[in-house]
């Protein structure tokens, strides 16, 4: 037979704690499998992010160095500072660019991290704290924007007063 020492569990008790042990189960995997689309998506980003920022750059300087190479030299040239703003306006937007997207692959990987914290919450039992994930757009990708514009707005002014 067995001690005083040893707790024997009545069915109801078995049934009860093995429903309590698939209910965990069940928002770890869930947890688990948000952790996954978060990782997946910030390593999906960086690739993005990489070519998007190479295509603009080369484009953007490309075009500019072939139009003073090739049709009007930079000494012959009306307003040449529109040019150098041109450049100025190019460089800037890929500098905030950069930190953009350093600022959004920073808070996907925060929002991973929460995501595993609250899983080990939820599956020790602890009560956890429910968060809205908000997509928002970075005020860096607006003033990237506005960069880019003013250097696309300023180099079409340099072609337009050369040609």
């Amino acid at each position: 037979m067995s001690s005083q020492d040893e707790k024997v569990l009545s069915p109801r008790d078995y049934d009860y704690q093995v429903k309590v042990y698939e209910r965990q189960r069940e928002i770890y995997d869930d947890s688990m499998r948000l952790w996954n689309t978060f990782n997946s998506t910030a390593a999906e980003m960086d690739a993005r992010f990489d070519k998007a920022l190479f295509t603009v750059a080369a484009g953007s300087f490309g075009i500019s160095f072939a139009f003073i190479d090739k049709i009007v030299p930079v000494a012959d040239s009306a307003k040449p500072v529109l040019i150098v703003v041109s450049w100025a306006c190019f460089a800037a937007c890929l500098i905030i660019t950069v930190l953009g997207h350093l600022l959004s692959a920073n808070a996907y990987r925060k929002h991973r991290d929460n995501t595993t914290k609250e899983m080990y919450a939820q599956f020790d039992g602890a009560p956890i704290e429910t968060r809205k994930i908000r997509n928002f757009v970075s005020p860096c990708n607006y003033l990237a924007l506005i960069s880019y514009a003013g250097g696309i707005v300023c180099l079409l002014l340099f072609v337009l007063l050369n040609l």
